[in-house]
């Protein structure tokens, strides 16, 4: 009851309906010396005040690497106290100045009281702002509520069922000073403000845009914990930040200024993770975090920021609900799993079990085989978010059955990684190559933009998963003579999503494949727009974690003038072998397509790849890839290969 009565008003404070001091118009500065009681000759040079770095962090002035005059990347009017000073730091330095000397009331609207970082910094610059002094009443609460002690990123992993979250999130947490229970401090995080009924694609389209507001909002970690760890079965890792105590409280005031300001959200670059930084650039003169994502911000790229500044003090691991279900149930032994899943829902063959196997089990096998049930059972009925009655007097019962044996903890904890999200490859790649496209040789050179494929070196990544976006290639063709060639752009990528996620008897999750952009295939050679679509399952081969078995339907639409009625349609299975290793990963796949334009243009092809990873000083750097494809339709039946070296910055 205390914890909901914080949140509320932690949420009322951030509230721009409860704050009339947002509505207010910027302070009037008229005739500025006379108001402050200053005369010419102690002017401060505004200029070189508003040229320092720390000015324009703390005004989200930001170098985005575009020809255009920087500018605030905060949109909301409020924010500023000159009319110009989104596009003026001077004007709005002027600004602050004067309307600290002239308002010398300590009311919660007041320039002192609205913008304490600006406060704090002027004042170590001019003294005569350190002179001033004052108590603000709703911001003392607000910190007390806060009670901040050290600042902690805390990095969810890489889900792909969300566009907003699919490179994985960033937030910051503020420990408390007297607090033992990391989930009951606060989380600051930076988010699209986006309307309930958007779709997923609505919300793709306008994340990539800045078709939405970003706002920076202050809630309790274990809301979020709740979020990303069950809800979304998302692992987390905490990185602990080594920044002065002074350090801390700049950051805090910041936020203060902050409140129900609005930024662009661009899904790519001024995302979650870069406005991140660009709090803690605002909050320390030795940090310029931003300087280095002008072009787009990956949350594992911003995260490895953190460590080349040197601010990082330590890493905590917290494995989501669904890691610790399955390192439960890697422990069972072939008899027990098959107890536990057939227990896990109500029933007779669950009854005639309860009642007649578990009691011929050993205590502990019995006790570990009802909590892994119970633990399934809850965790698929809160996923599919229904209030079953007969499913939670079950549940119940599997509770009190496993209550009534061996007490205490049955099973480890699940292992840490051994590569944190932040120590993968580097998330862009260029690769070169040599090879055949069954016709003619070729020499390629492509380059990814983001971020990981199934081939990659999986250190870091979500196993056997696949995210990529805006990625070509290009292809110089010739015959048996380099003297004649032909230089084409053989494909545009500009997503590729592959999510394969292995099944067991207790959970059979759906794995999915999506991919867009344009390639040559069908069309006789032109570049053609095409849109493919899959579903299916995957399993682990055996008790092998690292070869996985995978079955797909798939749907492939390409369209181009030389086909039919300008489209075509295909539609077929697609099997395959997906390994992985820290040194090497393998595919071998098999699929076949039947097209709505008769059996001619049916596509057969089997598919075999190999790749070697070649480690740097920390993170995987370099790879070398084999590829080998036959395929047949109506364009081609023969055989392809290409040998390609990839570096990965």
């Amino acid at each position: 009851m205390l914890l909901n009565r914080a949140a509320l008003i932690l949420l009322l404070i951030f509230s721009a309906r409860s704050w009339p001091l947002l509505a207010e118009a910027p302070v009037a500065i008229e005739n500025q010396n006379a108001a402050a009681g200053l005369n010419d000759t102690l002017q401060p040079d505004f200029e070189a005040l508003a040229a320092n770095r720390q000015w324009l962090h703390l005004l989200h002035y930001h170098d985005t690497g575009l020809p255009d005059r920087p500018q605030s990347q905060v949109d909301t009017t409020a924010f500023f106290l000159s009319p110009v000073g989104k596009r003026n730091p001077i004007a709005e330095l002027q600004a602050t100045y004067y309307g600290l000397l002239a308002d010398k009331s300590r009311s919660d609207g007041s320039v002192y009281c609205r913008y304490p970082a600006r406060v704090k910094w002027l004042s170590q610059h001019l003294p005569v702002i350190a002179a001033l002094d004052g108590r603000c009443n709703a911001q003392a609460g607000w910190l007390a509520q806060i009670d901040a002690e050290k600042l902690t990123v805390v990095f969810p992993a890489a889900y792909l069922n969300s566009p907003s979250s699919m490179y994985g999130h960033t937030l910051i947490r503020v420990n408390k000073t007297q607090c033992g229970n990391p989930l009951l401090d606060y989380v600051v995080n930076f988010a699209a403000n986006t309307p309930p009924a958007d779709n997923e694609i609505v919300f793709a389209w306008k994340g990539l845009t800045g078709g939405y507001p970003g706002v920076v909002s202050i809630l309790p970690y274990y809301e979020k914990i709740n979020d990303y760890s069950f809800l979304e079965s998302r692992d987390i890792w905490e990185y602990e930040l080594k920044l002065e105590d002074e350090e801390v409280k700049q950051f805090l005031r910041h936020i203060w200024e902050l409140r129900g300001s609005e930024f662009g959200y661009y899904f790519l670059t001024e995302n979650c993770s870069y406005q991140l930084l660009a709090l803690l650039d605002a909050a320390s003169d030795r940090l310029n975090l931003t300087e280095q994502f002008r072009v787009r911000a990956i949350p594992s790229d911003t995260v490895r920021a953190l460590f080349n500044a040197g601010i990082v003090a330590q890493t905590r691991y917290r494995p989501s609900v669904l890691t610790q279900m399955r390192s439960k149930y890697a422990v069972l032994s072939s008899g027990q799993a098959r107890v536990a899943a057939r227990i896990v829902k109500p029933g007779e063959v669950a009854n005639q079990l309860l009642a007649d196997a578990l009691p011929e089990m050993p205590e502990k096998q019995a006790a570990q085989v009802l909590e892994v049930a119970y633990d399934f059972g809850r965790f698929s009925a809160m996923k599919g978010k229904k209030n079953d009655p007969l499913a939670s007097a079950h549940s119940i019962r599997l509770l009190t059955a496993r209550s009534a044996l061996m007490p205490g903890r049955l099973f480890p904890e699940p292992p840490i990684p051994a590569w944190r999200d932040d120590q993968g490859h580097p998330t862009r790649r260029l690769s070169v190559g040599v090879g055949n496209d069954g016709q003619r040789d070729f020499q390629s050179l492509a380059l990814r933009m983001a971020f990981h494929d199934a081939l990659d070196p999986p250190q870091g990544y979500l196993p056997f998963a696949s995210l990529e976006m805006l990625s070509l290639e290009l292809r110089n063709l010739h015959e048996h003579s380099l003297r004649s060639s032909e230089l084409q752009l053989h494909e545009i990528k500009l997503i590729n999503i592959s999510s394969l996620s292995p099944g067991n008897t207790m959970l059979q999750p759906t794995s999915w494949r999506v991919g867009t952009g344009a390639r040559r295939h069908y069309t006789g050679g032109s570049l053609a727009p095409f849109l493919d679509l899959g579903f299916g399952r995957a399993k682990l081969a055996l008790s092998n974690q690292r070869l996985l078995a995978y079955g797909f339907v798939d749907a492939a639409l390409d369209v181009g003038k030389s086909l039919r009625d300008g489209y075509q349609l295909a539609l077929g299975p697609a099997l395959g072998l997906l390994h992985q290793t820290g040194q090497w990963s393998s595919r071998l796949e098999a699929r076949y397509r039947a097209s709505d334009r008769g059996s001619s243009r049916d596509e057969q092809a089997l598919e075999f790849s190999l790749a070697l990873h070649i480690l740097g000083d920390h993170t995987p750097g370099q790879q070398l890839r084999y590829r080998a494809q036959y395929r047949k339709d109506i364009t081609q039946d023969d055989i392809s290969h290409e040998l390609g070296w990839q570096w990965y910055f």
